[in-house]
C-alpha cells in the first residue's frame, strides 16, 4: 500500500513557478509577479522545474516556461 501523496501547504497568494533559461527574464517575471502578490519560484531547465514540482507536490496555481 502506497503513502498518500502530499500535498504542498496551502497559501494565500497565487503559486506560479516559472521555468526559463535566461536569467533576465526570470527576475523579470519574477518582479512582476510578487508585484501582483504572486508567491513565485524559478527553475532554469526542465530538470530543474521537475525537481521544484516534486518538491512542492505540484501545489502551483500556474507554471509558465519557455
Amino acid at each position: 500500500m502506497s503513502a498518500p501523496a502530499r500535498s504542498a501547504p496551502a497559501t494565500k497568494w497565487p503559486r506560479v513557478l516559472i521555468v526559463d533559461d535566461e536569467e533576465l527574464l526570470l527576475r523579470a517575471w519574477t518582479r512582476e509577479l510578487e508585484r501582483s502578490d504572486c508567491e513565485v519560484l524559478t527553475a532554469c531547465s526542465a530538470r530543474d522545474a521537475v525537481g521544484v514540482l516534486a518538491r512542492f507536490g505540484g501545489g502551483f496555481d500556474a507554471v509558465a516556461c519557455d
